[in-house]
């Protein structure tokens, strides 16, 4: 079986326009203490694009 590869690309803090960003997006569910899901991420990183744009949903 073919192994599969992983990149380890390390963490990369967050900066202050990211975390603002992010806070301003998703404060309904940071406010629930409830995890955002995928699609919460998608569009949190593309109505913040500029900011988030070198960020994934998972990241």
């Amino acid at each position: 079986a073919p192994e599969r590869v992983v990149k380890n690309r390390g963490k990369r803090p967050w900066n202050d326009q990211e975390r603002t960003a992010v806070k301003r997006r998703l404060a309904k569910k940071i406010a629930l203490k409830m995890v955002p899901g995928k699609q919460d991420c998608l569009m949190c990183i593309a109505k913040e694009s500029p900011v988030l744009s070198a960020r994934t949903w998972k990241d």
